[in-house]
């Protein structure tokens, strides 16, 4: 074989190659902006319920960079914050001016039981719209719930002309919803498969607030400490291996040293049944409290010695404050 007939073999396998490989990626490429360009459904989506066994949403849009689609045309005018295990949705609006978020109102919701949880993270809400349930399973399977039940078993018509649902991705994988519930008994508890559940005249209330997308969080937080009040709540999801160790994490992250603590009060707080709120005043060492001081003339007059990291037992905070 002649070199010419050589060197031409290997320049159409070379060109070859590069067209093959562009086709490739003008493909994936033009894959991916279509597929970026479809929104989700502003149809009535409907959620599969079983009357018996209540099942929510996991409703995954086909969007494959779904936060970074949405972040795109995010409402910054409101936030919404869920803090569990206090299961309350936190409503805010930003001031126009300093971009500082206003709580508007707060709602009482159902979470996801410890076997179901519902995601911790961040997401955003994309769509809205009317929400309906259908049973799982039975020879009804496929049909719309039309009857609800109240705490007594009494049964009632869903008022599905009611019934409203917000949309959420959270952590850019899992989906669920904010729906509304028939099941107002649950408001408060640990419940759902993971979606979150408002009653009915409070999603009333929030739903033509909301403009999506808007930024959603999820949060965990044992604890809530307002004006020198500590609440406790319940560790539903058990991700702590004692409340105890739990609440020592919780004041070395706000910067308090738990040396002027005594350690069998709080023991004694943390087996009342919870959440329970409290002043850390009744948590003081009897050095403290046999004196009078107050957990806020603590803060004010030994905040400096108790930065020491020497400070580490109740002895030691003695001899730097003699």
């Amino acid at each position: 074989m002649k070199k010419s007939t050589i060197f031409t073999a290997l320049i159409v396998v070379i060109v070859l190659g590069i067209i093959i490989g562009f086709n490739k990626i003008s493909y994936s490429f033009f894959r991916e902006l279509l597929s970026r360009k479809k929104a989700p459904s502003s149809k009535k989506i409907i959620v599969p319920k079983n009357i018996d066994d209540v099942e929510d949403l996991i409703f995954i849009p086909g969007i494959k960079d779904f936060k970074k689609y949405f972040l795109k045309k995010l409402n910054n005018n409101h936030l919404i914050i869920i803090r569990i295990p206090e299961n309350i949705l936190y409503f805010y609006k930003y001031r126009s001016k300093n971009k500082t978020p206003v709580l508007v109102k707060k709602f009482p919701v159902t979470v996801g039981r410890y076997t179901r949880q519902t995601p911790i993270g961040e997401g955003i809400i994309y769509t809205r719209g009317h929400i309906y349930f259908k049973h799982i399973y039975g020879t009804n399977a496929g049909q719309v719930i039309m009857k609800g039940h109240t705490r007594d078993g009494d049964e009632f018509d869903i008022p599905y002309d009611m019934m409203f649902g917000l949309y959420m991705v959270i952590n850019q994988s899992d989906s669920y919803v904010i729906h509304s519930t028939t099941e107002d008994w649950k408001i408060g508890t640990a419940a759902s498969s993971g979606c979150i559940r408002m009653l009915i005249p409070d999603m009333l209330t929030l739903y033509p607030c909301l403009s999506p997308p808007v930024k959603v969080i999820i949060k965990y937080e044992l604890f809530k400490f307002e004006n020198g009040m500590l609440t406790i709540f319940p560790d539903i999801y058990r991700k702590y291996y004692s409340l105890y160790s739990a609440i020592m994490e919780f004041f070395k992250k706000e910067g308090i040293n738990e040396v002027i603590f005594d350690t069998d009060k709080i023991e004694r707080i943390l087996y009342r049944p919870l959440p329970v709120t409290v002043s850390l005043d009744e948590m003081l060492h009897d050095y403290f409290s046999s004196r009078k001081i107050s957990f806020e003339q603590i803060r004010i007059k030994y905040k400096d010695i108790l930065k020491d990291k020497k400070i580490k037992r109740i002895n030691d905070f003695f001899v730097q404050n003699k």
